[in-house]
Formats: C-alpha cells, sequence, structure tokens
C-alpha cells in the first residue's frame, strides 16, 4: 500500500518536535554553565533555578525527542502503535496546552492537525494495516 500524503506530513510534524525537544534539551543542558542559571518566561519574568533541576530536564527533553524519531519512523512504516500513540500524545497535549493558555494555543493547534490528519480514511488504513 502507498503511503498516503497525511502520512508524510504527519510524520514531517512528528519529525520536527523531535528536533525541537532535542535542541531545546541541549540549551536546557548547557545552561548550567555560568554564574545563576535560569530562565525567562513568555511574560519576561527571569526565574533562577538550580542547575540539577536544569540538567535533568533537558536530558528528559533530548530522550522525548529521541522517542518522536522513532515514533516518526514508526509512522512511516505504517505501524498500529504509531496510530495508537499519536492519537494519545495529541490528546494528551491539547489538555495540556488548554491548561496553559495564552500560550498553549500553538500547542493545541499543531495537535488538532495531528489528529485530523492521522484520523484520515488514508492514514488511518495506512497504519492500521495488517502486518
Amino acid at each position: 500500500m502507498n503511503r498516503p500524503v497525511s502520512v508524510a506530513v504527519l510524520a514531517v510534524l512528528v519529525f520536527l518536535s523531535a528536533v525541537y525537544n532535542i535542541v531545546i534539551g541541549v540549551i536546557f543542558m548547557l545552561s548550567i554553565i555560568g554564574t545563576n542559571p535560569g530562565f525567562t518566561d513568555l511574560a519576561g519574568n527571569v526565574h533562577e533555578v538550580s542547575g540539577w533541576y536544569l540538567f535533568f530536564t533537558g536530558a528528559v527533553d533530548v530522550l522525548f525527542g529521541l522517542l518522536m524519531v522513532w515514533l516518526g519512523r514508526m509512522t512511516l512504516a505504517g505501524s498500529r502503535t504509531a496510530y495508537m500513540l499519536i492519537n494519545v500524545l495529541a490528546i494528551i497535549n491539547i489538555s495540556f496546552g488548554m491548561l496553559s493558555l495564552p500560550y498553549g494555543w500553538g500547542m493545541v493547534a499543531i495537535n488538532i492537525v495531528a489528529l485530523v490528519l492521522v484520523n484520515t480514511r488514508g492514514a488511518r488504513d495506512f497504519l492500521t494495516q495488517a502486518a
């Protein structure tokens, strides 16, 4: 069965998410260098945090990014597990995006697009085909 365009677009979204998570994770892990490690939130407030917290958060982000690479490869291969994981992760991300409004609109929009793409007829048929 040929891969539908919606699956290819979905895989690109998953790989972009992976790259984003890996880059942010590395930035967090490197931010412990220097004095007074911290971050600036979207409102412009500076928060000082411990270096251990930043390193641990960055390491988890890199791990999540690597898992997203794995999910993208499974999506391109037509895995039933990828279909289920994308649906579950998109719903969880929409929920967390709603909790972080007004800053979460981007997360909500991207995950709604992912839900629509993964549940189109062609994508559903491709991702749930028998092995």
